[in-house]
């Protein structure tokens, strides 16, 4: 990637390259701030990111320092978050973004700000963003993040802390230019390879310079280095050493000189240099004598045909198929790698970082790319000396002003497009701006010296080559001869003939001969219009000059007669200082010698002092020790008495644990006693039924750790202490009223009709009632022994007893039954908690 060319106003701009990474949970705004930093836009129905996104942007911190930001925008949802490693790898800062309106966002921050400490660089920046700034400006109810909790965690953590806005652009700029300032600039125009290298980049903008600058520049390209270039120890790689060379004892190897003209091969044999030692081929030695076999005699027997030889098997090559299959498809990978990489940015970073060899590979097809396309830019390249000699006229435009610096921020928009062809016409009648065109007009014939241009000689270059190639083709178009002295008009001139030169060349006199000299006819009017300006503004010009020459000396004379009076009254100014320094200085010597004196005697009087001390300082000493030698003795006694104290008040300690426990077990049982006083209270209402849920959860709470209470508890039928249970008096008067019906039920017969019914009701009314224990089962005996148990308490038996009737008898006592089980049930509970409380209390005694 091709990096800015920097101004040649100043040899201190820095350009540095940084990688960014955006993380944090889904939904938080990473995409909406990145795109707001670098386009300065905003999305309401943004989507969310797939995978991750990349772009770019360059801030500013000074006039010499750039930084260009690669921004990696990951996504934050959970099935992309095992690829996050992947973009975070080798980022030298980063960016973790959570919802101020979500307190779940910062704790899946801060699980990404400890995954960046532990996996990422060491001295990777990172920056925690709370986004969304605008919707709790808007409604303060929906913050659910504090910024003091959000910044005391990023100061703890040494992090960089900001609330942002997307949709405001609030310090969404403020925190990219902090994480600028913390990263290091001090690596100018490099780029960060993935192992901590660097990548150099490559000006495509470079022009070979004129006669005029040539020294220079030349001087300038043995510095800087391009992508056609070998790396040198300028740029901190380490050079290729072969085995041996490296070595403290090896020979040096002599430079190879550089040579001004390229080497020619010549056909001719070179001659030996006259100290090298001749080539002469060695003698080989003579051949040993050898024992001829001797002739074959005429009656031998012929010897037998030699067998055939044995079918070798045929060889599969595996190897070197396996050899040739596996180089054919690494360089078919490494060439689309390479062609993608050029396509692609985000597949060249890849290619680049991941593969072996990668960068090599591509910096070398983009190293014979642009040497093909910019032949001149190479350093060694010398420039044809035969070139015609370009002669700038004094004062024809060139300046000592500095170009203006492009701001970082519009790198984006300078690009070409089509919005750029369109004001194409407007920039140009901009760049002549009035300034301008007055400058012109009071340059005279003697300040431009030489009336030839630089155009005029480019034309007398080219005219002999514009000859020979009209020649072939006809006549062409003749180039403009204006007479001119304005530097603009030597430029519109030159650009005109260059022009027609083209035009020639091509033979397209045909198409362009209509065009090229109404341009030249508009360019010799032009000229003729700046000629009249020029006489026209001279004189007035001229006047204005001198008086203004006048008033300038009138204000330099005022100005020199202050000065002389302000320099005149500093003088006297610093001539009474210095009469006043010199009478302090000297009062402040006879005070110090006082003080000299007072000291002396001070020092006398400490001496003595000191002595007296010294005697004191023995005496305490020797004191000190008897004292010391008496402590010792009473502590030892002291000790044993305090360990025998300290054992004593363990075993209270223990005692008191005890019958804290026991305390604790009895004021528990006392509290159960209570709560059962209250169920029973409840229970055993004379008046009506009263729910005791209350008094049912206290007992509960109270026995929380009694598993017999619980189940006690738990065996009680809800609506019992919801609504209450009936107390026995209520059950014994609904007693006589279901009794009534249930004579009536039992002598009416299962099909009995109206009048069946009716002589039911009247045999009721006649029947006669039995008393006391009857022994017989019929209806009328069960519902005696019924009454008999109730009036004595025994609600038991007298269930019992109504839980024999049959049919509908046995159908209307049913919710009576249903009251005296409810009853039944209740007083079983509470009088199986009463034995387990009245238990406790036996075990604490």
């Amino acid at each position: 990637m091709a990096q800015p060319r920097a101004s040649t106003s100043s040899a201190n701009t820095r350009f540095a390259q940084f990688k960014l990474v955006l993380l944090g949970e889904s939904a938080v705004g990473k995409s909406s701030l990145v795109l707001r930093f670098v386009k300065d836009q905003f999305d309401d129905y943004r989507e969310s990111t797939i995978g991750a996104a990349f772009l770019t942007q360059t801030i500013a911190l000074d006039e010499n320092t750039t930084v260009k930001f690669e921004i990696w925008d990951t996504a934050g949802q959970e099935r992309y978050k095992s690829l996050a490693p992947m973009y975070y790898r080798n980022a030298n800062c980063a960016v973790v973004v959570y919802d101020i309106t979500q307190a779940a966002s910062l704790d899946k921050a801060k699980a990404w700000v400890k995954e960046l400490q532990r996996q990422a660089n060491e001295s990777i920046v990172i920056a925690l963003a709370g986004n969304k700034l605008d919707l709790v400006t808007a409604d303060p109810s929906k913050r659910a993040i504090e910024t003091a909790d959000a910044e005391a965690y990023a100061k703890e953590a040494g992090l960089l802390f900001l609330e942002t806005s997307a949709k405001t652009a609030e310090n969404v700029k403020e925190m990219f230019t902090a994480i600028a300032r913390k990263l290091p600039t001090d690596q100018v125009g490099q780029r960060r390879g993935p192992a901590g290298g660097i990548r150099p980049g490559v000006d495509i903008n470079r022009t070979p310079p004129n006669n005029g600058a040539q020294a220079s520049a030349c001087a300038a390209s043995q510095q800087r280095r391009w992508l056609a270039d070998a790396k040198s120890k300028a740029t901190g790689s380490t050079p290729v050493v072969l085995p041996g060379s490296a070595s403290t004892t090896a020979k040096e190897a002599t430079p190879v000189p550089k040579l001004e003209t390229p080497i020619t091969p010549s056909l001719e044999p070179k001659a030996p240099p006259p100290d090298a030692t001749p080539q002469i081929p060695l003698t080989p030695d003579a051949p040993k004598p050898t024992s001829s076999p001797p002739p074959p005699s005429e009656s031998a027997t012929p010897p037998p045909p030699p067998p055939p030889p044995p079918v070798l098997p045929k060889q599969t090559h595996r190897f070197r198929n396996f050899f040739f299959s596996v180089t054919f498809l690494t360089i078919l990978g490494y060439a689309g790698g390479v062609y993608f990489s050029l396509q692609n940015d985000n597949f060249h970073d890849f290619f680049t970082e991941y593969i072996p060899f990668g960068e090599q590979i591509v910096l070398e097809v983009q190293d014979r790319q642009f040497r093909s396309r910019f032949p001149l830019a190479t350093p060694g390249s010398i420039p044809n000396p035969h070139y015609p000699s370009v002669t700038i006229p004094k004062r024809s435009g060139a300046t000592w002003r500095v170009a203006e610096k492009e701001d970082p921020n519009k790198a984006q928009l300078d690009r070409d497009g089509p919005y750029k062809n369109a004001k194409k016409d407007e920039d140009v009648v901009k760049t002549i701006t009035p300034a301008a065109a007055v400058t012109a007009t009071i340059l005279s014939e003697k300040q431009l010296g030489d009336p030839k241009s630089a155009a005029e000689h480019l034309d007398d270059s080219k005219k002999g080559q514009a000859r020979k190639t009209t020649s072939l083709h006809g006549e062409g178009i003749a180039p403009a001869a204006v007479d001119h002295h304005d530097p603009i008009m030597h430029e519109l001139v030159s650009i005109i003939n260059s022009v027609i030169e083209v035009v020639n060349q091509h033979d397209a006199k045909q198409h362009f001969d209509d065009a090229l000299v109404s341009a030249k006819k508009e360019v010799k009017n032009v000229n003729e219009k700046i000629q009249e300006l020029k006489t026209a503004q001279v004189a007035p010009l001229a006047d204005k000059l001198k008086e203004q020459e006048l008033e300038f000396t009138k204000v330099a004379a005022g100005i020199v007669q202050t000065m002389e009076g302000q320099l005149q009254a500093v003088e006297n100014k610093w001539r009474d200082e210095f009469e006043r320094e010199k009478d302090k200085l000297a009062e402040n010597y006879h005070a110090k010698l006082k003080k000299e004196l007072e000291r002396a005697d001070e020092l006398s009087q400490q001496k003595l002092k000191n002595e007296l001390l010294d005697q004191a300082l023995k005496l305490k000493q020797q004191w000190q020790d008897e004292l010391q030698e008496r402590v010792e003795k009473e502590r030892e006694g002291r000790l044993a008495r305090l360990k025998e104290l300290a054992d004593d008040v363990q075993k209270l300690g223990e005692l008191t644990g005890t019958w804290t426990e026991v305390l604790d077990t009895n004021l528990q049982t006392q509290k159960m006693h209570v709560a059962l006083d209250a169920v029973k209270a409840s229970v055993n209402d004379s008046h009506q039924p009263r729910p005791f849920v209350a008094e049912l959860a206290a007992l509960k709470e109270v026995a929380a750790d009694d598993e017999v209470v619980k189940a006690a508890i738990a065996s009680i039928n809800p609506v019992a202490y919801q609504k209450g249970v009936s107390s026995p008096a209520q059950i014994i008067d609904r007693f006589k009223r279901v009794a009534v019906e249930v004579r009536k039920a039992s002598l009416v017969p299962d099909d009995a009709g109206v009048f069946g019914h009716a002589s039911s009701w009247v045999a009721s009314k006649l029947l006669f009632r039995k008393k006391g224990l009857a022994t017989t089962n019929d209806v009328e005996a069960i519902l005696a022994r019924t009454e008999t148990y109730l009036q004595e308490g025994d609600l038991d038996n007298a269930a019992r007893e109504m839980n024999q009737l049959q049919g509908w008898a046995k159908t209307l006592a049913g919710d009576w039954l249903k009251e005296v089980r409810v009853l039944l049930e209740v007083r079983q509970a509470v009088d199986v908690i009463a034995a387990e409380t009245r238990l406790k209390s036996l075990r604490g005694e």
